[in-house]
C-alpha cells in the first residue's frame, strides 16, 4: 500500500480533526503556561503560575483516593527534585528508556496473545474494522451528544481497535516483505 492509497482509503479530515481534538484535550493549562513562560516570559502573569502547594494537595488527594500512604514532605521533596530542567542528553536517555520499555511490553503482550489464542484470520480482522467504522458513523450521526460519542469512539479506537489495526498492518508488512523477497530471489535465480 502506498502512502497516497493510505491517505485516500484510511485517513480523512474527520479523523485528523479527532486526533487534533484528542491531543489538545491532553494538554493541561499548566503545560501551556510553562511553554509560554519559556517563549515569552512577559506574557505570563505571575498569578497564572500554579503554586506548588496546590500541586502537593492534588497529589495527596489522589494518593488518598487510591488508599496510598503518602507524606506531604515526600511529595514536596519529589517536586523540588524535578524543578530543574533536563538537559538534551538526559531527555534523549529518558526517551530511549521509554521506547525500550514500550518495545518490551509490546513483545511480551504479543507473545502472551500468541501463546493463549489461535491466530485470528486476516479476513476477520478486516471485517471487524469495516464494521467498527460503520458503528462510528452510525453513533456520530444518531447519538444526541456528539462530543460524548466522539470521545467514546476515540477511546475504543485507541485501545481495542488499535490492537487489531496494528496486527493487520504487521501482517500486511510481512506479506509484502515475503512477496518482495521472493520476487528478488526469483530474479537472482533467473538472472
Amino acid at each position: 500500500m502506498t502512502i497516497r492509497m493510505f491517505w485516500k482509503e484510511k485517513f480523512d479530515i474527520l479523523l485528523a480533526i479527532r486526533l487534533i481534538q484528542k491531543a489538545w484535550e491532553e494538554v493541561s493549562q499548566r503545560t501551556l503556561i510553562s511553554a509560554w513562560k519559556m517563549l515569552v516570559p512577559s506574557w505570563i502573569q505571575e498569578e497564572a503560575v500554579v503554586d506548588d502547594t496546590e500541586v502537593v494537595k492534588d497529589i495527596i488527594t489522589v494518593a488518598q483516593r487510591l488508599e496510598l500512604e503518602v507524606e506531604e514532605e515526600d511529595v514536596e521533596e519529589l517536586i523540588e527534585e524535578h524543578k530543574e530542567e533536563l538537559t538534551t542528553e538526559e531527555l534523549q536517555t529518558l526517551l530511549a528508556q521509554q521506547q525500550d520499555n514500550a518495545q518490551r511490553e509490546a513483545s511480551s503482550d504479543n507473545e502472551e496473545q500468541q501463546s493463549n489464542n489461535q491466530p485470528i484470520p486476516t479476513a476477520d480482522i478486516k471485517n471487524i474494522l469495516v464494521k467498527w467504522k460503520a458503528v462510528q458513523e452510525f453513533t456520530n450521526a444518531h447519538y444526541p451528544d456528539s462530543a460524548e460519542a466522539n470521545r467514546i469512539n476515540d477511546l475504543y479506537s485507541d485501545t481495542l481497535v488499535r490492537y487489531f489495526r496494528q496486527m493487520l498492518k504487521k501482517r500486511e508488512t510481512n506479506d509484502f516483505g515475503q512477496v518482495f523477497h521472493c520476487t528478488i530471489g526469483q530474479k537472482a535465480e533467473n538472472g
